[in-house]
């Protein structure tokens, strides 16, 4: 479809939202909105002068075998300017803080389009060269095309153009020497250990791997994508500032944890919209994993039977499992609320209320399939306010592998 994820109900949330975030003073919703669709525009005409590449596939080819959707790069385009200007509208340099959005738009458009190539194409030993591949360009140590013609490595080729798109951009406007620069480089390396783990799950036996829901927590979810995130809005922050005290790198540190903690709930949020899609492919994700600690069900009837997902929606599986999304992304919370008490220039209450909406654009896609008592529950505790979130005790227990 061509709209799909982008229709009217869609736009009138999104915008509703952008002016719910009028009454913080980084975030002017003509401002914002302005910033989304000039991104996700110029971000498209990169793409579709792909077509003068014969090495690569153009974004009427991406869309066609459906590696790539509009909304993917619009909505990262949305959620990039929903966190960028509390981070750096205190500096009032719009062509800058633009850049910063096109610069993640393009790298959290090049890994989706990535999953779909290794979900869809790719053999794991192919994901796996990718994976190494892609790394090496946003991080500017090599850039090459494949010079093979075939499908496969032109999408590749494809792929790493769009990496390549933000290590130019960060080339172009920030200092490669600074220390945010260094700390962008280090995280994707664990980005590249989480994505590994996380293939070796869906290809392996998980008896066989040792999969639980703690190896989850503590291996499989670290892929570092909030951190390398919000870095490239880190690398914007400090080349702003012109230097950095040791309080300055303290409010680095708190925002980098932050977001890895509310890109890991988020993770889990969406395991919440996955789950019939991936027990169907066979992938156990978290709420199975949390199912199977807590007795719900065991491994075999998550593998084996097709009644596996209205299993768990009658027992406490799905409510447990936003519960455990709650409480990692209350531990990134309580670094802004440091950040909050350390920082003149980041506006943490658009940050904060972002997160809501961060939340409810994970859950969406379940809350529209599950019209029932305990989505409506869930979409209504999305809004409410974090302070007020009661974990229950069961849940608490795994606190010690986030």
């Amino acid at each position: 479809m061509k709209n799909e994820g982008l229709n009217l109900f869609y736009k009138l949330i999104g915008c509703g939202s952008l002016l719910c975030m009028q009454r913080f003073k980084s975030t002017r919703a003509v401002e914002l909105l302005n910033a989304i669709k000039g991104t996700s525009m110029i971000f498209e005409s990169r793409l579709t002068q792909l077509s003068d590449n014969t090495l690569c596939l153009d974004l009427d080819f991406l869309k066609r075998h459906r590696l790539i959707k509009k909304k993917h790069y619009v909505y990262g385009a949305y959620l990039a300017a929903l966190n960028s200007y509390p981070i750096l509208g205190w500096s009032e340099a719009t062509d800058k803080i633009i850049a910063c959005i096109f610069a993640k738009t393009s790298a959290i458009t090049c890994i989706k389009v990535l999953d779909n190539l290794n979900d869809y194409w790719h053999s794991k030993r192919q994901a796996l060269a990718s994976l190494s591949r892609v790394l090496k360009t946003f991080i500017g140590e090599d850039f090459y095309l494949n010079e093979d013609k075939g499908f496969i490595s032109k999408a590749e080729n494809s792929v790493n153009n769009m990496a390549r798109l933000t290590y130019e951009t960060l080339r172009k406007h920030v200092n490669t020497k600074s220390h945010t620069f260094k700390l962008y480089i280090e995280d994707f390396a664990r980005l590249r250990s989480g994505q590994v783990d996380s293939l070796e799950m869906m290809t392996s036996n998980p008896e066989r791997y040792e999969l639980n829901i703690g190896r989850y927590l503590k291996a499989i979810n670290e892929k570092g994508v909030g951190r390398v995130w919000v870095d490239i809005d880190l690398c914007f922050y400090e080349m702003f500032l012109g230097s950095l005290d040791g309080e300055e790198r303290d409010v680095i540190d708190h925002i980098r944890l932050a977001f890895d903690y509310l890109f890991k709930a988020s993770n889990i949020y969406d395991d919440v919209a996955d789950l019939n899609e991936d027990l169907r492919n066979n992938i156990i994700n978290s709420v199975g994993l949390l199912a199977v600690d807590q007795g719900y069900c065991t491994m075999d009837e998550l593998l084996m039977s097709e009644e596996s997902v209205e299993k768990l929606k009658r027992s406490h599986a799905i409510t447990d499992t936003l519960s455990l999304a709650d409480l990692v992304l209350l531990k990134g919370l309580e670094h802004l609320y440091k950040v909050k008490t350390l920082s003149d220039h980041v506006d943490v209450e658009a940050l904060i209320f972002s997160t809501h909406i961060s939340k409810i654009f994970c859950l969406r896609k379940w809350l529209l399939m599950d019209k029932s008592i305990m989505g409506l529950r869930a979409s209504l505790k999305s809004f409410q306010n974090f302070k007020t979130y009661n974990i229950p005790e069961h849940i608490i227990q795994y606190e010690k592998f986030i």
